[in-house]
């Protein structure tokens, strides 16, 4: 992946516990806290092999963000770009090589 490429500045946010406490309806209080800023590739889903089969883990993925290798990103986690929230249905790390992650992602409004 050439630089060039990685032309959008995001932000990886992963949700922590804020007290041990728990809230009115049994949860404990979480907050989102910046985990990792970096450049990335942004671009819509694509219909071809890779989308049918994560069909069968995540049906509404829309948009593919794609980074360099950071250890530690995980589904569960959210991007900003912007003012755009998406959430991270999975992580794929092609080949297990740690070069690249694609993050495969639900356009959504992720402020809870």
């Amino acid at each position: 992946m050439r630089a060039g490429q990685l032309r959008h500045r995001i932000t990886i946010d992963s949700k922590t516990a804020v007290s041990p406490s728990l809230n009115n309806i049994g949860e404990a209080d979480t907050t989102w806290t910046t985990f990792h800023t970096c450049w990335a590739s942004i671009k819509a889903a694509g219909r071809g092999k890779e989308q049918i089969a994560a069909e069968a883990i995540e049906s509404n993925v829309d948009t593919e963000i794609l980074i360099r290798y950071h250890a530690g990103v995980l589904a569960g986690m959210r991007v900003l770009h912007g003012t755009q929230y998406y959430d991270i249905a999975w992580v794929d790390n092609k080949d297990e090589r740690n070069q690249m992650l694609t993050l495969h992602c639900t356009r959504g409004n992720s402020r809870g």
